[in-house]
């Protein structure tokens, strides 16, 4: 009887920690999925920001019709962290 407790207990446990690896693996796609989703809504504002300045804009500047062309991403405060101190004049 005994012996069956623990083998009960040991099957118990396995699909326990099945159930919580396939929970941390459902959240971590969801997150990444979350992640695609606020990037896709980032681009919509700046491509529709982007409509409401040329709308408002003439075409003098020769702007309509134009390509657009990405911004390059902006460096982060530790990658600007790491470049060498400017040397001042006193």
């Amino acid at each position: 009887l005994n012996q069956t407790l623990i083998k009960n207990q040991d099957m118990m446990r396995r699909k326990v920690k099945e159930i919580e690896e396939r929970k941390t693996l459902s959240l971590k796609s969801k997150d990444e999925q979350i992640l695609d989703l606020e990037e896709q809504i980032r681009d919509l504002k700046v491509y529709i920001g982007a409509q409401k300045t040329l709308d408002k804009m003439n075409d003098e500047d020769g702007v309509k019709g134009g390509t657009l062309l990405p911004v390059p991403l902006e460096q982060s405060t530790s990658a600007r962290k790491s470049k060498k101190p400017s040397r001042r004049r006193k």
